[in-house]
């Protein structure tokens, strides 16, 4: 055997040990599973899988926070200015409020479970139920019919923004609108005008929602909705009253 058969004869098993230790080759060149990047896919299928991830969450806590005056009365003498709680399915929630009447400033608390809906007094702190006229209620974001999935079904012209970071969590932002109507429940009537932008902002690997914004037109008021604490275990009770 000749010098140059055996050095070839060499480079071949190396070369035959080098690829069965990596059959892919070099990982530049390979980049895994090869899944588009999320902000890259069809919008509607992220709407589709945000939907569908939303469906099947049973907990989450909340934050709204209102740039602008929503007037929760006909008469426009009560002002929601925030709120937080927890949302349980399937259609509970137990939230503070702000709420402004006149000159001063009071915080409330809530508790919706289903039809069922508890408030305590302006002036003594006691439980009771809620006023009739009392429209605000946190929890139909839960809604099959008027809540989040319905809004992010009926979208118009939804596009895709790009990623970004969200209070710390890497985020897909998408981009659309609605009818004033599609949202009138979720918002107790305080958003209006045609259309409605809506900004949302998804976890980019769970698809949880993580930001919401709704927008009246012309530099309107904006609700901005914050969700946190996705499947965490909640408890919802009513009170006694």
């Amino acid at each position: 055997m000749t010098r140059i058969v055996a050095t070839a004869l060499v480079l071949a098993a190396l070369l035959t040990t080098a690829v069965a230790c990596n059959p892919l080759g070099d990982d530049d060149d390979n980049p895994g599973d090869g899944e588009v990047p999320i902000e890259q896919q069809p919008v509607e299928q992220i709407i589709d899988r945000a939907v569908a991830r939303w469906d099947e969450t049973e907990t989450a806590h909340f934050v709204l926070e209102i740039d602008g005056t929503t007037f929760l009365d006909t008469q426009e003498q009560i002002q929601l200015s925030s709120a937080e709680g927890d949302l349980a399915r399937p259609q509970s929630v137990e939230a503070t409020a702000s709420i402004a009447i006149s000159l001063v400033t009071l915080d409330v608390s809530l508790i919706f479970i289903g039809d069922d809906a508890y408030m305590t007094d302006f002036l003594t702190g006691s439980w009771g139920p809620a006023p009739d006229d009392f429209s605000y209620n946190p929890a139909l974001l839960l809604s099959q019919t008027e809540g989040l999935g319905p809004v992010l079904r009926s979208l118009q012209d939804p596009e895709v923004v790009g990623r970004e970071d969200v209070d710390g969590v890497d985020t897909v932002h998408l981009r659309g609108s609605v009818s004033d109507d599609q949202i009138e429940d979720l918002t107790a009537g305080a958003i209006t005008g045609d259309p409605i932008g809506v900004d949302i902002w998804f976890d980019a690997q769970t698809l949880d929602v993580v930001r919401l914004a709704l927008a009246e037109p012309e530099d309107g008021t904006v609700w901005i909705i914050r969700l946190s604490g996705h499947d965490e275990p909640v408890t919802i009770e009513a009170p006694d009253v």
